[in-house]
């Protein structure tokens, strides 16, 4: 690696740029040191400590957030205290807005998780003025509780809060990560030290005894609401990935959905079998289609928004959609299917597990326990029987 040994300012790291040095070694402050990225453009500050009789890089943040007169001042103080950090001088305020920025440009996030944090950050966090004019490293427990989350409990859920306090965390971490801040002051904190009563999740509105009840309340909607309505119950499926799904998802021959890593939450490619049942209710609608969308708008597939108005078009507010995946794994679950292959099924898969050693034994077994729940729906549901004949 070529170092320079150099009096470090902000005109000398812009100087030597384009010189082929790879870091910039301070002639006066021997331990200080200032690494190139990649593109030249910036870099991330060093310094080099001696802990325990080993060197030891510690990352200080990133120039030009950090100016090399901030640097050059507390380096002194750093090496005395080797738990210190640099913090820049930037704002929260101007770390929400970059995090803003640079998720509505990141494809790796679905849509719906993209306009998530977005609106949160535009509705909530920006909104507290009391934080946003502080440095990160100003933010402390009382400030949080007092300007945030205190204000928050006052107008907005459990669950709400509690999703504004991960949009921040997350947001201070990737702004740590990429040095654009020191450190994430939100690590030595917990949420439970905030909150008392942390949301739950909710038990479905849908239980296996309204198998019959729903169906008839499916049988009776329009034909693109029934179908999927119909779809979501018998696999388990989210509504994005149901409102999403396109006819060449389907293999008739081999009996699988295919559902493609970008539709589905946990973005891994799911598959999952299709049933005597499925394929009956999949034929006959693709038969009165022409579009390469099961769910077809005005441009492409209908709208989240769209997809939830269909769904309620049958509940009447009485349940929602994830009830209809609630359902289905709580029906399981009665039924005695196995915990692992009711797992597989709902696109769960624990990271740890190999997918490829258990492959053809899982095939066989999420088979084998969606064609009893079919048949068990058939037994529960003159509606649903009558919809597999009619479909």
């Amino acid at each position: 690696m070529s170092t320079l040994r150099t009096a470090i300012t902000d005109a000398a790291i812009k100087r030597h740029a384009n010189h082929g040095v790879r870091q910039l070694h301070d002639q006066s402050i021997g331990h200080l040191y200032l690494r190139y990225h990649r593109h030249r453009k910036s870099g991330s500050w060093y310094l080099l400590t001696n802990q325990h009789g080993r060197k030891c890089w510690r990352k200080l943040g990133r120039w030009p957030d950090m100016p090399a007169a901030t640097v050059r001042k507390d380096a002194p103080r750093l090496l005395a205290d080797a738990s210190g950090t640099i913090e820049t001088e930037q704002t929260l305020g101007q770390v929400l807005a970059w995090y803003l920025e640079r998720t509505q440009k990141d494809r790796s996030l679905s849509t719906e998780r993209r306009a998530d944090i977005v609106s949160v950050i535009r509705t909530h966090l920006l909104c507290a003025t009391g934080l946003t004019g502080l440095r990160p490293s100003e933010l402390t427990r009382p400030t949080l509780d007092a300007e945030l989350l205190i204000p928050l409990q006052q107008t907005l859920k459990p669950a709400t809060v509690e999703k504004v306090y991960r949009v921040l965390n997350a947001c201070l971490n990737k702004a740590a990560t990429l040095d654009v801040i020191g450190t994430n002051p939100l690590k030595q904190f917990k949420l439970s030290e905030f909150l008392d009563n942390r949301s739950v999740p909710k038990g479905s509105a849908l239980k296996p005894s309204d198998a019959a009840d729903l169906f008839t309340a499916i049988s009776r909607a329009p034909h693109q609401a029934s179908m999927l309505a119909t779809l979501m119950a018998m696999h388990g499926t989210r509504i994005n990935e149901t409102r999403l799904a396109t006819w060449r998802q389907f293999d008739f021959k081999g009996r699988w959905w295919h559902i493609p890593a970008m539709n589905t939450k946990t973005r891994k490619a799911h598959r999952l079998p299709l049933t005597d049942q499925a394929l009956a209710v999949l034929t006959r609608y693709r038969d009165s289609t022409d579009t390469d969308y099961l769910f077809a708008g005005e441009d492409g597939p209908i709208s989240r928004r769209q997809a939830y108005r269909l769904i309620r078009s049958i509940s009447k507010g009485d349940w929602k959609s994830h009830d209809l995946r609630k359902f289905a794994r709580t029906t399981w679950a009665d039924m005695g299917t196995d915990y692992m292959i009711s797992e597989l099924l709902i696109n769960h898969t624990p990271s740890k597990m190999d997918r490829t050693y258990i492959h053809t034994f899982a095939d066989e077994r999420t088979r084998q326990a969606l064609e009893d729940y079919h048949h068990w729906l058939e037994s529960q549901s003159v509606d649903f029987a009558r919809m597999v004949d009619r479909w």
